[in-house]
């Protein structure tokens, strides 16, 4: 049995700075990455700053320097389609979505701008307006828990980013030959079973109304609780309705059916894999609430079964936008952005080894081989986070409590501690042909295969049953290929609201991140009397 300082020693000795990780845009980093053509960058809480705007930057570097055109994330597919046509991602809308308000789009124009379904009495009528800035056409973020998630600070200034790197690219457009293809920025998740049915439909409204009747049709009992998917999922318990996956199914297939003629009815595609992707979502959201009342592992394993597909499917299409712009030999490359638990390789922790989860990282792995992914933790030990203390709940900055002695956490808190820069990773896998482990890198690696406690926090941190509601048993080396351990962070910013305080300039330890935000969190902070709910699941 290894002592807790020859461990901590061995780390330490395998231990990369962040400051050095950084230079040259992540260059250890992405030769690590090799060839991979998945990139997927955890984080251990869903409210934490420095991991967003971490996990931007080296994104920024694998879209710069090694052709990744594709940011995939674990939020609404529909939701986010807003986003990647306002920066750009389709040729076919990339000048219009940078319009001022002298341009407007009607339905037909762009199918994926709609009116629901069914409108509730109360909503106000969409505007035909196009957004102008990033924080406007985020405003769709609000429409769904947890608001903070996406709509904040870092995914503000990504979305502003990747839209002038799209203008780069379509200004070089014309005089490169291959051409650059855009970079696309999609939703990956599949709670949106109502509001992707509205996506489907308003596209065939465009492309075949026949067919778009076919839908309203097939979607007609769904709509009928809409919006609430328990109360679908209850009267199908109660023999009240047949199950729906079979009409449902049919309209998928009949989008698939057409796929060739349809395909580039708008620019190069991007309009009917929107609707394709609905489509689906409808289909895997069905049966992602249908057995949501019996527990389990089944929904986790719906739903990230869902996502490993959707991420093929996106590689497929910018494979086919690459083979159009003359860069057939060339394969498209993803970065995923999702939760360590979702990112992580489950394979190696108890939920897979005691309840059968699965898990994104371990399906892509399956998918697509070991050295054609590359599966990035990050890790924090003190500091404050952004939760909710129950599902639906508004959000409060919380300071976190300290990672669990003999936890993972805590074993790479004394690494930090004993290190002049606090801010470290642990290389513990690499696809470079010629940058290999060194002796410390194995060291570490085979050290850190005995299973330990590992914290995950979702959308709500219950502090007073942290054990219980937050950590799992997890072979850290063979969940990830590579760990970014941030020693001290801080809550996650929101973007601001009317009546909200103005947020201060973060300031930075590195050029990296920014640390804790002092001033931001006294105004935040509410009372930190723990809330009663001491069962909620780990999300």
């Amino acid at each position: 049995m290894k002592t807790v300082s020859y461990l901590v020693s061995a780390l330490e000795n395998a231990s990369i700075g962040l400051s050095v990780l950084a230079e040259n845009q992540f260059q250890r980093l992405r030769e690590a990455v090799g060839d991979a053509r998945v990139v997927l960058i955890g984080e251990e809480t869903h409210g934490t700053q420095e991991f967003y705007r971490l996990r931007a930057e080296i994104t920024k570097a694998l879209v710069e320097k090694e052709g990744f055109s594709l940011v995939l994330c674990e939020s609404d597919f529909p939701t986010f389609y807003n986003l990647h046509r306002f920066v750009g991602g389709a040729h076919s809308v990339s000048r219009e979505s940078r319009a001022s308000s002298s341009s407007s789009a009607s339905a037909v124009e762009h199918p994926s701008v709609l009116k629901p379904l069914v409108k509730p009495a109360s909503a106000p009528e969409p505007s035909n307006k196009p957004p102008t800035t990033a924080e406007e056409v985020m405003e769709v973020l609000k429409e769904r828990f947890p608001v903070w998630m996406w709509r904040n600070e870092v995914v503000r200034d990504f979305v502003e980013w990747l839209q002038r790197e799209n203008l780069r690219r379509e200004l070089l457009d014309a005089h490169n030959d291959p051409r650059p293809i855009p970079v696309a920025l999609f939703g990956l998740d599949i709670y949106s079973m109502f509001g992707s049915t509205d996506q489907v439909v308003s596209y065939l409204d465009a492309v075949d109304p026949a067919m778009a009747e076919r839908a309203r049709k097939r979607y007609a009992v769904l709509q009928h609780f809409r919006p609430h998917e328990e109360h679908y999922c209850r009267a199908v318990l109660r023999g009240q309705v047949p199950p729906q996956h079979n009409p449902i199914r049919k309209m998928l297939q009949e989008l698939q059916d057409k796929a060739t003629e349809f395909k580039h009815i708008f620019g190069d595609g991007d309009e009917y894999f929107n609707a394709h992707e609905n489509a689906r979502v409808v289909v895997a959201a069905e049966e992602y609430y249908r057995q949501s009342y019996f527990g389990g592992s089944m929904t986790w394993n719906i739903r990230d079964k869902a996502m490993v597909e959707m991420i093929v499917n996106a590689l497929q299409l910018h494979d086919e936008k690459l083979q159009q712009a003359g860069q057939g030999k060339v394969k498209a490359r993803a970065v995923v952005w999702a939760h360590n638990s979702h990112i992580g390789d489950a394979s190696a922790t108890e939920q897979y080894t005691r309840w059968g989860q699965v898990n994104v990282g371990h399906l892509v792995r399956e998918a697509l081989g070991e050295d054609q992914c590359f599966l990035i933790g990050l890790s924090t030990a003190t500091g404050t986070i952004r939760a909710a203390r129950g599902w639906n709940g508004r959000d409060y900055v919380m300071e976190l409590n300290p990672p669990l002695p003999g936890s993972i956490g805590d074993l790479l808190h004394q690494v930090s501690q004993s290190k002049q820069e606090k801010d470290f990773a642990l290389l513990l896998r690499s696809n470079s042909p010629t940058r290999h482990l060194s002796p410390e890198d194995v060291k570490a690696r085979d050290l850190l295969t005995e299973p330990r406690l590992e914290r995950f926090i979702g959308v709500q941190y219950l502090k007073s049953s942290e054990l219980q509601s937050h950590y799992s048993q997890c072979q850290l080396s063979k969940q990830f290929d590579m760990v970014i351990h941030l020693e001290q962070t801080s809550a996650l910013r929101p973007l601001p609201e009317v009546l909200e305080p103005h947020l201060p300039l973060a300031t930075t330890t590195t050029s990296m991140h920014p640390v804790e935000q002092k001033q931001w969190d006294a105004l935040v902070v509410q009372d930190d009397d723990e809330a009663s709910e001491t069962d909620g699941l780990l999300s």
